[in-house]
């Protein structure tokens, strides 16, 4: 886990790391499985962007996200990711990828391959050059 290096979860060993815009790449390129997990029935949820799945997603890491908000766009369920919304389809998610050597790269691959196609600056050169002669023309 990245963030908060004091955090503990009863009954699971964790091992937490503090975040370090240094060490980031670096660290989650030792995961096997992205995690990403947001509460269903809170409204700021629908704000997020789904940056955590991206940030895994580039990295080939196959990804586990709560079934809401920009994660529909993000992911593409079975494909690029798995989106998963009670207990049960998390349990269900991650057991699948635990087990499946294969599943997590293809999945891993098909994710990475995403990301560079529609979020990469090379797929994006043509919109910021539009809004770097706009404000040039301006």
């Amino acid at each position: 886990m990245i963030g908060d290096a004091d955090f503990e979860m009863e009954g699971i060993e964790v091992k937490a790391l503090a975040w370090s815009a240094e060490r980031e790449v670096t660290e989650l390129r030792e995961f096997d499985i992205g995690v990403y997990p947001l509460p269903l029935d809170e409204e700021w949820v629908y704000g997020k962007s789904g940056l955590k799945a991206l940030q895994y997603m580039a990295l080939g890491i196959p990804t586990v996200a709560t079934a809401i908000g920009a994660n529909f766009r993000v992911i593409h369920h079975g494909e690029t990711g798995l989106l998963v919304k009670s207990e049960e389809e998390w349990l269900e998610a991650l057991l699948r990828l635990i087990s499946k050597e294969s599943e997590r790269q293809r999945m891993g691959k098909a994710a990475a391959e995403f990301v560079d196609l529609h979020y990469s600056v090379k797929a994006n050169a043509k919109v910021y050059l539009s809004v770097l002669n706009q404000v040039f023309e301006s």
